[in-house]
């Protein structure tokens, strides 16, 4: 997937990843990844099973896939600066990596980092089968509006962010995730990639704001956000709650909500059964994703301060 994303091809990786019956962290980030860079995170998020297996990489150390893909994540929500702070701190703890280095290069190339750019441009060029990324990305050191025609690098700088706290261990981790629950204004993309991160994070309280967010700006708000929305009114005013989203909510996702409760019913004291066993008939609504997946607590990454899983 990581191949797939540096030709930009975000359609097959969208495909890689719902091809497998029960995709890692990883995969599950860079699906996300491939999404975010085709507009279509709250349209296709939740169509991926959010099991996630436990991963070994070795005897030795535990599995820690989110330095797999924390630097691409940053880098897609905008975050260059920790995109940067990532790659740069990898490659210190564990050696250099052809992946990092072009990670460095392009924050770089955003930041207007001319001379930083053609040192990690340089160690790459040194390096058999680079040329391309190297052609592609060298152009636009010394013309930066050569960036608003590059798939990958325009997407980013149309989040519009730039780190506005130096300090990362503010954000709740991973940072893609933490710093974009704490936005409530900025750049259409962003709203619609905070959004997301809340329900992901099955953080309802946060996320009705956004929703909110999103009838004044009379936007239509995806089945993922509707069912969200019902979901959280059953514990807070129901249809008086709902009457602020009235003609944003069809009838039928509160008809999704109720036949889920039914078929629901026989599994509340099995979660791992309830899981399997709607699996079928429901993957790919949020409902089935807030009540039967990403629960397991084994699999939250610890942190000293609150994290999101």
């Amino acid at each position: 997937m990581q191949r797939l994303m540096e030709e930009q091809d975000w359609e097959a990786m969208c495909q890689t990843a719902l091809e497998l019956d029960r995709p890692t962290r990883s995969v599950a980030a860079y699906y996300a990844l491939a999404l975010e860079h085709q507009d279509a995170l709250l349209e296709g998020l939740f169509d991926l099973p959010f099991d996630f297996p436990k991963v070994k990489f070795d005897e030795d150390q535990p599995a820690d896939e989110y330095t797999l893909f924390n630097p691409d994540c940053d880098l897609a929500a905008g975050l260059i600066n920790s995109a940067y702070h990532e790659a740069f701190e990898l490659t210190v703890m564990s050696g250099l990596r052809l992946h990092w280095l072009k990670t460095m290069a392009k924050a770089a190339v955003l930041n207007g980092e001319e001379r930083l750019a053609r040192k990690y441009i340089a160690i790459l060029r040194a390096n058999p089968f680079e040329g391309e990324f190297c052609d592609r990305i060298e152009p636009m050191i010394s013309d930066t509006t050569l960036i608003a025609q590059d798939n990958e690098l325009s997407h980013v700088l149309q989040m519009g962010i730039r780190d506005r706290h130096p300090f990362e261990q503010l954000f709740r981790k991973p940072v893609f995730l933490g710093y974009n629950m704490g936005l409530t204004e900025g750049p259409d993309a962003v709203l619609r990639t905070s959004a997301a991160a809340c329900l992901y994070s099955k953080d309802l309280n946060a996320f009705v704001p956004r929703a909110q967010i999103f009838m004044a700006k009379r936007w239509p708000l995806p089945d993922c956000m509707q069912q969200a929305l019902v979901i959280y009114s059953l514990k807070h005013g129901g249809a008086d709650f709902l009457k602020q989203f009235q003609g944003a909510i069809s009838p039928m996702t509160e008809q999704t909500i109720a036949a889920f409760s039914r078929d629901v019913a026989p599994f509340t004291k099995d979660k791992e059964a309830m899981r399997r066993e709607l699996k079928k008939d429901w993957l790919g609504a949020y409902v089935y994703y807030y009540y039967c997946e990403n629960n397991n607590p084994e699999q939250v990454r610890k942190h000293e301060s609150a994290g999101v899983n």
